[in-house]
């Protein structure tokens, strides 16, 4: 660090460990100087060291340093969706990376390639003989969302996606079938995902929903964008940027409007868990409040893209995050009532694993550990296990109730319970 400041043109410093330890601690801030060395070495921008300000820019440094230079729009699918397939899952400390002013520039330019009208991919809307296999394929592998483990199908959904990035690759393909198989591979990696949120792996969701965003770009569908938009706004809402997620969901609306309307009450309840996450109780409401209309005009043939689907027990679960998210458990509690009771719902993995830290917290502020224990054991056996960042997020809440038997036989469960 102290060459990385000489190299700016501020003179070397003192290299003591102590000094780190006070930043560290943070007793000390370091000066703006000293910052922009670290920031320098993390390849991290000092346009954002001015904007979020110490510490909250140093997660940057644990970004992905080529997602984050470069979150342009291409003119190939293929190249958008390689960075979203590539092997490895990010290290448990990694962030979202592409957030602030980098985010803003790229949803404009993901807006300035999708036309005014949108279009919803529809079952058979595909001509090309050759594509019957791949159009199948992702519809089965959309269907299975609900009903199997995420945890289970999303290897085999990667499998799919690198498969579908490779043949766009292939020279032999005409443009039509190309288009066509964008337009799948673009699907899948939204599948990805959608399934990797449902885990609590933030960061490899983000490099999905950006890669499906740019390759549904490319063929000038607004929809499929927008759909990738609204799933990404929960990424940077689950790990502290709300303002980077409304952003989204606002990105997201202008781009297809009020229909379907189930797609509608959907952008709705995040905005509202948004907007709840900055402490606008008024905000949420109403946001809320939108979301039961549209769900109340929604059809039953309405065209809906799998995985935007919401209903009344969606909406129920939504709020009680919002009053989680607004330190009213009780609240909260009656709204979680849906998935508190015994039976096991019909579209078992429709429910994403991390809302039980939402439920457990709840429990807990309402005083209730046993509860909380109880209702964490049952989606633990449920899901087989957590992400190693929705474990670490369990055992930060149950921590200060160890002494509670329950607590403390949970808290042995989750040191054995993380999934690979």
């Amino acid at each position: 660090m102290s060459e990385a400041h000489a190299i700016l043109g501020f003179g070397r410093i003192a290299s003591r460990r102590e000094k780190v330890a006070r930043w560290e601690s943070g007793t000390v801030v370091p000066d703006v100087q000293t910052q922009y060395a670290i920031a320098h070495l993390h390849k991290v921008a000092h346009q954002e060291v001015h904007r979020l300000g110490w510490p909250h820019w140093l997660h940057l440094g644990a970004t992905d340093p080529e997602l984050r230079a470069t979150p342009h729009v291409p003119d190939d699918a293929g190249v958008a969706l390689r960075h979203a397939w590539r092997d490895g899952r990010a290290s448990p400390g990694a962030y979202v990376s592409v957030t602030g002013q980098r985010l803003s520039t790229f949803v404009r330019s993901l807006c300035a390639q999708c036309p005014a009208t949108p279009r919803w991919p529809q079952q058979g809307q595909f001509s090309w003989e050759r594509t019957g296999y791949y159009v199948a394929l992702v519809g089965s592998l959309e269907g299975l969302a609900p009903e199997v483990s995420p945890a289970a199908l999303l290897p085999a959904a990667r499998a799919d996606l690198g498969n579908l990035t490779m043949l766009l690759s292939c020279s032999a393909l005409d443009r039509e079938a190309k288009a066509e198989l964008a337009v799948l591979a673009a699907r899948v990696a939204d599948l990805c995902g959608r399934l990797s949120m449902a885990v609590g792996r933030w960061v490899d969701a983000e490099r999905y929903f950006l890669g499906a965003a740019r390759a549904a770009a490319t063929q000038g569908r607004a929809s499929l964008v927008a759909g990738s938009l609204s799933n990404l706004a929960v990424c940077h809402m689950q790990v502290g940027e709300p303002r980077d997620g409304l952003l989204l969901v606002e990105t997201s609306s202008s781009l297809t409007g009020n229909r379907p309307s189930s797609v509608s009450a959907l952008r709705s309840c995040r905005e509202a868990i948004g907007l709840a996450r900055l402490g606008d109780e008024v905000g949420s409401a109403r946001a809320l409040e939108r979301a039961a209309d549209m769900i109340s005009v929604q059809s039953e043939d309405e065209d809906v893209p799998t995985g935007m689907v919401v209903n009344e027990e969606w909406l129920s679960i939504s709020s009680g995050i919002v009053w989680t998210d607004l330190g009213k458990p009780r609240k909260a509690l009656v709204d979680f009532s849906p998935i508190l009771g015994p039976e096991i719902p019909a579209k078992p993995f429709r429910m994403p694993s991390w809302v039980v830290v939402q439920v457990v917290r709840a429990h807990l502020e309402a005083g209730e550990p046993e509860e909380a224990a109880r209702h964490a054991g049952r989606a633990l056996s449920f899901f087989g296990g957590f992400s190693l960042l929705l474990a670490a997020q369990l055992r930060s809440e149950f921590t200060p109730f160890r002494s509670v038997p329950a607590v403390a036989a949970l808290l042995a469960e989750l040191r054995a319970a993380v999934l690979s």
